[in-house]
């Protein structure tokens, strides 16, 4: 009946965790950088915690980096201020309130298996 009153309690279950290396993390973990930062410094920093090989790096839908893009691409991107690389690949202009962008990572190991990583939380 629907007029009954009914409460139901449950317990919280952890998050999942996942492992890239001897690095455990959840959902909610993210790896923190302070801008700004050139789209090469963000991938040096990004290998140099991680240990792996950056192989693709998203903002959103807007594919920012990738292994496959084409060279003359890659290199004029490479030198430019990652705020700027995610505006002009995007379209988009970063709203005045915005304080940070939430970057996903494609990263590979020595093997050439797909490692998940935390998200990337890049800090104007």
């Amino acid at each position: 009946n629907m007029a009954l009153p009914f409460f139901a309690f449950s317990d919280p279950i952890a998050a999942a965790k996942k492992k890239y290396h001897d690095q455990t993390f959840t959902l909610w973990d993210r790896l923190e950088i302070q801008g700004p930062k050139s789209l090469k410094e963000l991938i040096d920093w990004i290998q140099e915690q991680s240990k792996l090989e950056v192989s693709m790096l998203s903002s959103g839908v807007s594919l920012i980096y990738s292994f496959f893009m084409s060279s003359a691409k890659r290199a004029e991107r490479m030198n430019q201020d990652v705020r700027t690389v995610v505006e002009e690949v995007s379209r988009r202009r970063t709203p005045a309130y915005a304080r940070s962008l939430v970057l996903e990572v494609m990263a590979t190991d020595s093997s050439d298996e797909d490692v998940e990583i935390p998200y990337i939380k890049y800090n104007f």
